[in-house]
């Protein structure tokens, strides 16, 4: 699903001296195509909301909120929120990814370096993990040049493809995230840039879809529900959220494991528009939530529960 080098036909394959670009101003806003081991298909929308501090460093908050479904979730979107962080110094953006889930702060890493050039290597955490520069040039957009750089993450199990580094956006043909291993592979997520615009960039799309395109699946044998139904968060630690976009009426919530069977039933009060749900008494592990209405099925979530 990797991007072809449609963008080759444009590029200045020169490197000029010039400003600095601030990455990620405020508004910048991203969106990311996702999809994962076939059936989970959506995108992550990511937005630099404000300045703030966080492990001493001056840094921007970047809001990211992934919206997916699957095949026959029949309308089902689920809704996941992550925190991330950049800082800039000079040529090098620096990341942080909160994970609320771990024990261990962590730290920032080197996301991009767009003083590296021909021949050079940018180190991820896992050393096994690195991008090696084939080449360097500039893109220009708007009236403007910014530096590009091209190069490939070598990894054994995975086609080694071109991917394209801009200094104002990032990666304009892979993840934004690109020190966060993605080498979609199996059930691994694949990412890979759509759009982007800030205030003072007019809308980017490279995509052949919308930016917020999601495409829906319905079964034949069951009709599409008049509402969609939202899951948030997920992973849930113990208490998962379900909303609908409308009041409900003699609807239920059943909670099944993967291999069918069913666990739990939650009633929903008629007219509600959503219910939170308790999981502290199960393990960890993946479940799917199947909403009825009426007696009839009309959508299934996947969740993990994870603590």
């Amino acid at each position: 699903m990797k991007t072809s080098l449609f963008l080759l036909s444009f590029i200045l394959f020169t490197f000029c001296g010039r400003a600095q670009t601030e990455f990620a101003p405020i508004g910048a806003t991203w969106h990311i195509d996702y999809f994962q081991f076939v059936s989970t298909v959506g995108y992550e929308k990511i937005v630099a909301v404000k300045d703030t501090m966080i492990l001493g460093k001056q840094a921007k908050k970047l809001e990211l909120t992934r919206f997916t479904t699957h095949f026959f979730a029949n309308g089902v979107i689920n809704i996941d929120r992550e925190d991330h962080y950049i800082y800039q110094t000079g040529d090098t953006v620096y990341h942080y990814f909160y994970d609320p889930y771990s024990p261990i702060m962590g730290d920032f890493t080197i996301l991009y370096d767009f003083s590296l050039i021909l021949g050079d290597t940018l180190f991820y955490e896992d050393d096994d993990y690195y991008f090696v520069i084939d080449s360097i040039g500039t893109v220009e957009m708007n009236g403007e040049e910014y530096r590009t750089q091209y190069g490939h993450f070598p990894h054994p199990f995975q086609i080694e493809q071109t991917t394209i580094i801009n200094e104002k956006f990032g990666a304009m043909n892979d993840y934004l995230f690109l020190d966060i291993t993605d080498f979609c592979f199996l059930d691994g997520p694949c990412q890979e840039f759509r759009c982007y615009e800030d205030d003072n960039f007019p809308l980017l799309q490279l995509a052949d879809v919308e930016c917020e395109h999601i495409p829906i699946f319905v079964s034949t044998n069951e009709p599409a529900p008049p509402p969609a139904l939202l899951i948030s968060p997920n992973p849930v630690r113990n208490r998962l959220l379900v909303a609908f976009s409308g009041p409900v009426k003699n609807a239920e919530l059943h909670l099944f494991s993967p291999d069918g069977q069913r666990l739990k039933i939650w009633e929903i009060q008629n007219g509600s528009i959503q219910k939170e749900l308790d999981l502290g008494g199960f393990p960890d592990g993946l479940y799917f939530i199947q909403w009825r209405q009426d007696g009839e099925a009309l959508g299934r979530g996947k969740i993990m529960l994870q603590r």
